[in-house]
């Protein structure tokens, strides 16, 4: 019954991709099926994020970095289920369209050079440096 539906995952992922040199489908979704199921969330969000950076172009080359660490952040929230925890990402030209609906949709806040420097300011600390 797995193998079959395994095969069945299989052909329907394949069909909507380009074809896999060494590594199938079939081999990753059996691998899943050896795994102890609470990796399962971490999988799927590693999943979703590579969906994201494959799907869209970032401008900014640390855009990618920042996303991931905090979809690593909310892994950290939920395992540990502290009173507070709100990501917030220094974006120094701000997010892309496609950044700024994802950030968006996980509840990510986020702060462009200037807004940053601003929020430094009112703090009574002094801004960032150019670099």
């Amino acid at each position: 019954m797995i193998n079959t539906e395994i095969s069945h995952q299989s052909e329907k992922i394949s069909s909507d991709r380009v074809p896999m040199s060494e590594i199938s489908a079939e081999r990753i979704i059996k691998a899943l099926y050896r795994l102890p199921s609470e990796y399962l969330p971490h999988i799927l969000q590693y999943i979703e994020f590579l969906e994201y950076k494959f799907t869209y172009t970032s401008s900014d080359p640390f855009e990618d970095e920042a996303l991931w660490d905090a979809a690593q952040a909310e892994m950290v929230r939920k395992d540990m289920n502290p009173r507070t925890v709100q990501m917030w990402i220094f974006a120094h030209n701000g997010l892309t369209s496609p950044a700024l609906d994802f950030a968006e949709k996980h509840g990510i806040l986020w702060s462009s050079r200037k807004e940053f420097d601003e929020l430094l300011v009112h703090l009574g600390l002094r801004p960032l440096p150019e670099i």
